[in-house]
């Protein structure tokens, strides 16, 4: 998943790619504000929305698909705000181009790679935005620009591991703090042990629903 990386399109590669609809948000608010009577931005961006609400209320209620009703119903929508898009960005006055082109670029894409927008709604295991990555990502980043660089690719390996270590036990619902006190103990979690946690955890939401 990524924010339209062209390069990541290539056919030599074996992955399929899933765009990032939280940057689409951002972009369809953007043509919005540019246009505000081009109405087709903001319904995509509630078709988009909406979607992604009904996936976490079915998977709240233990169902991992959309009926294939309602995925058809969902892409001939996402097909009408297109040719809604096309019409209404013909509208706009040459003099303002460059906005224009900012709009119809969006348009452009949004219909190219529509199955790759829509993956989360096919496939509930696709996440809807690569946020949690991105997050993930920050520190790095953050190190990065404070240090310039790592003294040598051995301590960048070093914070690499550290870093994914202490990001997984936290998305399991372990603490930084008790993942590094295991982990300068010598008994870092294992696997094994958050899959039973995050097994444990589910298995409580499902009692206190029934």
């Amino acid at each position: 998943m990524h924010d339209h990386v062209l390069l990541n399109y290539n056919s030599k590669y074996s992955f399929l790619n899933a765009e990032c609809n939280e940057h689409t948000k951002r972009y369809l608010k953007g043509i919005k504000d540019m246009f505000p009577d081009h109405s087709w931005a903001e319904q995509m961006r509630n078709l988009l929305i909406t979607t992604y609400n009904e996936k976490k209320k079915l998977i709240s209620s233990n169902i991992y698909s959309f009926s294939d009703e309602k995925l058809k119903e969902i892409s001939n929508k996402y097909d009408e705000l297109i040719a809604l898009g096309y019409k209404q960005n013909s509208t706009v006055d040459m003099s303002n181009v460059l906005n224009k082109n900012d709009e119809l670029n969006l348009i452009e894409r949004l219909e190219k790679f529509k199955d790759n927008h829509l993956m989360f709604a096919r496939d509930f295991s696709v996440a809807f935005t690569n946020n949690t990555s991105e997050k993930g990502l920050r520190q790095v980043k953050r190190k990065i620009a404070v240090s310039f660089m790592f003294k040598n690719a051995n301590r960048m390996k070093d914070y690499a591991r550290i870093l994914s270590y202490l990001e997984t036990c936290n998305r399991c619902g372990v603490s930084r703090y008790k993942a590094s006190k295991r982990l300068i103990e010598g008994n870092p979690y294992t696997i094994k042990e958050l899959e039973a946690l995050i097994s444990d955890k589910e298995s409580t939401k499902k009692d206190e629903k029934n």
